[in-house]
């Protein structure tokens, strides 16, 4: 990060006197497997030298042009806090960042062009024209870069093509074609955002998607498992290797994965119902039992989670809560074929008690 600041500092004042190959995200070398500190302690070495250059010189004009160390403080001053000395994301720098530091650059700038051609009249002319052409210039530059921003997908393809690396880039094209039904390219990006940055719990969250809906559920699985591992936080990654794992009849993972999401979204009604129907099937119907009573009070107006509490308590002996639930169900869903069953098969069940009395 240290390394990265005085780079940081050079590149933005570079970008502002030449803006041409900018991009919505710049990766940050530190940020990749493999990069070598080496590499960069020249460069940041000579951007140190030049920025301390400047500060001497604006720090020795600071009487005659008071402008010079003003607009240069305000720079480096409003810059800092977003310079990545405390890093925050994953970019080595941003264009956004500059909004308000180069203030100081312009100010400088501004100023300095007025003393010059104040004590020369016959430069007035040549300013003006020169001015009148960086504007056009700069016009023209902006007309070009608003056109990367037309869709997501130019705008990330433009930030693959001018810098290195960029797995940030590859594996949100990557979701961004899995989106639109591109199934190929979205997977050459992806796997390309992984061989650069094959840590990239997202990266390879999104391949695992892109895998089960190609139908290839066993190297999706192994593409989720990979970015838990790696402490992803993902509810879709979860649900979805929960229910592989679920169809594979691995219950005891699925009700796992269901279980320790369950800490993070405890009313999240999938959830309770996967849980709770995982847990009726390995007749743990106690357990199941609390899960599908959450579940009813999440989602009292569906007729699906009554009925799935309703079988719980009547697997558990517990007929007449059963009865109750099968009735509700029927009321929120007159008709509905398998609360008509169940509700037959419980009083059934009732009476054959009452004569074994």
């Amino acid at each position: 990060r240290i390394i990265n600041a005085p780079l940081a500092y050079c590149t933005y004042l570079y970008q502002t006197l030449w803006p041409a190959r900018l991009a919505v995200f710049y990766p940050h070398p530190g940020m990749i497997p493999g990069t070598r500190v080496g590499d960069y302690l020249w460069p940041a070495a000579g951007a140190t030298v030049l920025l301390a250059t400047i500060t001497v010189l604006c720090v020795a004009a600071a009487r005659r042009r008071p402008y010079l160390l003003v607009g240069w403080l305000w720079y480096l001053v409003t810059l800092l806090p977003v310079i990545g000395i405390m890093q925050v994301g994953e970019q080595s720098h941003a264009d956004r960042f500059t909004y308000l530091p180069m203030i100081g650059v312009y100010v400088m700038a501004a100023w300095g062009l007025h003393d010059a051609i104040s004590h020369r009249p016959a430069l007035r002319g040549p300013a003006v024209v020169g001015s009148a052409l960086v504007l056009v210039v700069l016009a023209a530059s902006s007309w070009r870069q608003i056109g990367t921003w037309q869709n997501s997908r130019r705008l990330l393809e433009q930030a693959i093509a001018v810098t290195d690396r960029n797995y940030f880039a590859h594996q949100t094209l990557g979701n961004a074609l899995l989106d639109s039904g591109d199934f190929e390219p979205a997977q050459r990006h992806l796997e390309e955002a992984l061989r650069i940055k094959p840590d990239s719990a997202y990266a390879l969250e999104q391949l695992g998607a892109l895998l089960e809906q190609r139908g290839d559920r066993r190297a999706a699985a192994d593409s989720y498992e990979k970015a838990l591992r790696l402490g992803w936080k993902s509810f879709y990654a979860r649900l979805h290797l929960a229910a592989i794992r679920r169809d594979e009849g691995n219950l005891d993972a699925a009700i796992a994965l269901w279980t320790a999401e369950l800490q993070d979204e405890p009313d999240n009604a999938q959830l309770r119902v996967d849980l709770g129907t995982a847990l009726v099937q390995q007749r743990r119907y106690a357990e199941a039992i609390i899960h599908l009573r959450r579940l009813v009070e999440l989602a009292p107006n569906a007729p699906e989670a009554h009925n799935a509490l309703g079988v719980a308590l009547a697997k558990h002996g517990q007929l007449n809560e059963a009865a109750v639930q099968f009735e509700q169900t029927l009321a929120l869903s007159p008709g509905q074929p398998d609360a008509t069953r169940n509700l037959h098969w419980v009083r059934a069940q009732g009476q054959d008690q009452d004569l074994g009395r």
